[in-house]
Formats: C-alpha cells, structure tokens, sequence
C-alpha cells in the first residue's frame, strides 16, 4: 500500500464518521430532555462522546487531505472544486467549534445545575447549529465528487 492509498483510506474514513455522527445527537437530546431526570443524567456524557469523536474525525480528515495535497504536489495540481471544498471544510469546522461547542456546554452546565428548563431551552439553539452544518458537509461532499 502506497502513503498516497493510506491517506486515501484514513481521509475516506473519516470523512465518514465526521459527516455521519452529528446526524442523531440533536434529537437525543430533544427526547432525553422530554423525559426528564433520570434520563438526562447521562445526556452530557454521551453528547461530549460524539463531540469529541466528531472533532478528531474533522482533524484527521482535513490532516489526510493535506497529505494527499502534498502526494499530489501541493494546492496548484487540485481543481478549483477542490479548493473550494476546503474552504468549506473549514469554514464547517469553524462552526463546530466556535457555535456547536458552546451551545452545547451551555446544556451541559444547565443538566449540571439540575435546571432542566434552562436545558431545554439551550437545546432549542442546537438544530438550527447543526442543520448549517449539515447542509455545510453536503457542500463539502458535492464539491469533492462532482466534477464541474
């Protein structure tokens, strides 16, 4: 197996786990916090999980994607589509980061602090979050794939 294949594999793999994982955890939390204590005491746990697992796929796909650029000679020898996705990548990356992470702790704190209205009220800020970041890895995906 070449270097060029390996970073191929671990940048498909984990393109894949970072554009899938975020699909359900919204909703886990909208149902958990319907339900009330004392379901919502393992919420934080597994959300973190996810988002922990979200952002070391998001670094592991941009790092191989990177690899594969220097395989290939660097930013000059990719399509324009490309370049664009990249952008995208981490523009989306950005988001994650900058507004998901603290919405969600915000949610963390108010399940810490037992409020569970002040829960329900900061999981409302997270479908609109994480529906851009959705359309967002479509965009991503579209603009990798498609050849214009």
């Amino acid at each position: 197996m070449t270097a060029f294949s390996a970073l191929r594999a671990i940048h498909l793999l984990s393109m894949a786990l970072w554009f899938s994982i975020g699909f359900f955890w919204p909703g886990d939390v909208r149902r958990t916090l319907a339900r009330g204590v004392p379901h919502v005491e393992a919420l934080a746990e597994r959300v973190e999980r996810v988002l922990k697992t979200s952002l070391i796929a998001a670094f592991l796909t941009l790092g191989s994607g990177v690899g594969m650029i220097f395989q290939l000679g660097g930013m000059k020898a990719l399509p324009t589509r490309m370049h664009a996705g990249i952008g995208l990548a981490l523009l989306l990356l950005g988001i994650e980061i900058l507004l998901v992470d603290p919405a969600a702790s915000k949610l963390f704190r108010a399940i810490a602090d037992g409020k569970l209205d002040d829960a329900r009220a900061a999981a409302k800020k997270l479908p609109p979050l994480t529906g851009v970041t959705h359309l967002l890895k479509l965009a991503v995906f579209a603009t990798m794939i498609v050849r214009i």
